[in-house]
């Protein structure tokens, strides 16, 4: 017998105000839960779905905590018949309830949950933001790519955080242009979040920018260390370069990241053989890492026995190295063996130069620069870097700038320093400074170069300096004989400045200066007595200033009066000529 209609009407109102109470009690359990845990937005979902229209109608509460506990629930009910109530809420003036509006868009799902997700992405507060990006992380479709892409620049951490993982689940190895250019974004968190997202999207076509990233000299050690983990999952060749380039950092954090990219380059000989340095880490632990990766890499067990393994990687690369060819495999064994000592396979590399494309060309020169060979190479690679093409060229004296092989490849260094590019000079005059074996001819070229870039000249100064005090006499006996020569005021002014900081106690450099004062024009003497007065108290230099001290060059008059001033530690008038003469006869 069926129950009359109005029996069934009236369970069913029963059940919704039993639900309504329950909502309720929930609601108050949670605002008095000072000494028991706060209700969870899965308590209120397991009512089910007749506790939606209770769950509205808290949407309006005025209380912040039962709007976003509504949310929260509805979410987990995939309310989308409640989706106009909750899309209400989205200028709420409590962030946490928009937030919780953000996350429940990807519970629920659908177009018009992405359409209030992409709407919530403008939202000021972060937190906002990143919930709107996990839920068109869960629920969107490539379409909503640009629109994330757009969040996610503008940070901060918590929004960097979420986009990575949402744009792996959007991008599925699709990755947009605009991705790749954030490499140069301004904020170190956003380039770190940037090289983490490439690697999960596996984007080796990005790998030359990664590489340009990890290389920049003012890029942050946290960035360039994710950099080379994404180079060791999916570099090639060329990405050597940047192992190379800071397997000798100072910083050990970087040096081991260096290590554990290397151990990630499955099947490459010249990886191997550039782990082989981690066996010389002072300290033990680092050791053990080192040998570990190295075990896992070749898949042998020497141990940390460095001839062993040096040993088994030279023989490994032989039986891969063929007559003819360059392909990756090879150009790899050719350096794991020229890494390891062969000479015959440095210059087997620098034939195959010419045939190779600039990251790979790149990695040659790096590897060339490493290479503990018996021969000596810097004729060699002059040659090579005179038929490079400027790009090249630039990437070679760049790695040149940053190794200790710079010391022994003056004629490398004086090519650079000829050069007319001010990209190829700079990092040219940096390597000078590394300089311990630095001939005449390439001090020579230094001194040349502010004739053709004049802005280098403090650069030149400071080069000279660098490298000269060691050898002070011998330079100030090549910038006397320049001296003699020129007419030109700015080089005079150039030698004379690096006559009189080289060895300021040296006689020859007052004698040198004490010439020039007499042979004049007035702006060169005003420049000696402007430089003299670093000589302290000798008086030689001094006495002769006495006669310019009434001179109709004002400018040549005030530096005599200083340099007289800085030589006698008195401070006489400038037309008191007695009293100074006085000081200077004084013993």
């Amino acid at each position: 017998m069926k129950r009359p209609l109005y029996l069934a009407l009236v369970t069913l109102i029963l059940a919704s105000c039993s639900v309504e109470r329950d909502v309720q009690k929930l609601f108050e359990r949670d605002e008095n839960a000072k000494l028991s845990q706060p209700v969870k937005a899965s308590e209120l979902a397991r009512l089910g779905s007749r506790a939606i229209p209770p769950l509205q109608m808290a949407l309006r509460s005025n209380k912040a905590r039962r709007r976003e506990l509504a949310l929260a629930a509805l979410g987990r009910l995939k309310a989308t018949s409640a989706l106009d109530s909750m899309a209400a809420l989205r200028s709420d003036p409590a962030p946490e309830v928009r937030r919780a509006l953000a996350l429940a868009m990807g519970e629920i799902g659908g177009p018009k949950a992405r359409t209030i997700a992409l709407e919530l992405l403008s939202d000021n507060d972060a937190a906002v933001r990143a919930g709107a990006i996990w839920s068109l992380g869960t629920i969107g479709t490539p379409s909503e790519i640009r629109a994330v892409l757009t969040t996610f620049k503008r940070g901060p951490k918590v929004v960097y955080q979420m986009a990575v993982w949402a744009l792996a689940r959007l991008c599925k190895g699709r990755v947009p242009n605009e991705l790749v250019d954030l490499l140069d974004g301004e904020s170190t968190e956003l380039r770190v979040a940037t090289v983490e997202l490439l690697d999960l999207l596996g984007h080796a076509a990005a790998r030359s920018r990664v590489e340009s990233t990890a290389l920049s000299d003012s890029e942050e050690d946290d960035v360039r260390r994710l950099a080379l983990i994404f180079l060791g999952r999916h570099g090639d060749f060329g990405s050597l370069r940047v192992f190379l380039r800071f397997s000798l950092a100072s910083v050990d954090e970087v040096r081991m990241t260096v290590y554990y990219g290397l151990g990630l380059r499955k099947g490459s000989l010249a990886a191997a053989a550039l782990l082989l340095r981690g066996l010389d880490e002072p300290d033990e632990w680092r050791r053990d890492v080192v040998t570990q990766t190295l075990i896992e890499l070749v898949g042998k067990d020497f141990r940390s026995e460095k001839k062993a393994y040096r040993s088994f990687l030279l023989g490994t690369a032989a039986k891969r190295i063929t007559a003819e060819g360059h392909d990756e495999r090879q150009l790899d064994a050719l350096a794991a063996r020229a890494l390891l000592g062969d000479d015959q396979a440095l210059t087997r590399l620098f034939a195959l130069a010419p045939t190779l494309d600039r990251r790979h060309l790149a990695a040659v020169l790096e590897v060339a620069l490493h290479a503990p060979t018996k021969k000596p190479k810097d004729e060699a690679l002059a040659r090579l870097a005179a038929t490079l093409p400027k790009g090249a060229l630039r990437s070679l004296f760049e790695s040149l700038s940053q190794s200790d092989a710079a010391k022994d490849l003056p004629r490398l260094v004086s090519l650079g320093l000829r050069s007319a590019d001010a990209a190829i000079v700079k990092p040219a005059l940096a390597a000078f400074r590394r300089s311990t074996s630095a001939i005449e001819s390439t001090w020579l070229d230094a001194l040349e170069i502010p004739t053709r870039r004049p802005e280098l000249t403090p650069s030149v100064v400071q080069a000279l300096l660098a490298v000269g005090r060691s050898k002070a006499a011998r330079l100030v006996s090549l910038l006397d004989k320049k001296l003699k020569r020129s007419k030109d005021k700015d080089q005079r002014e150039l030698y004379l400045t690096l006559v009189a900081q080289l060895d300021p106690r040296a006689e020859s450099a007052e004698a040198i200066l004490l010439r020039e004062l007499q042979r004049g024009p007035d702006e060169i003497r005003r420049i000696v007595l402007t430089l003299a007065r670093g000589f302290g108290r000798k008086l030689g230099l001094a006495r002769a200033a006495l006669r310019y001290l009434d001179s109709e060059n004002t400018r040549l008059a005030a530096a005599a009066l200083l340099l007289l001033k800085a030589a006698t530690g008195k401070n006489h008038p400038k037309n008191d000529k007695e009293a100074w003469e006085k000081e200077l006869a004084a013993p």
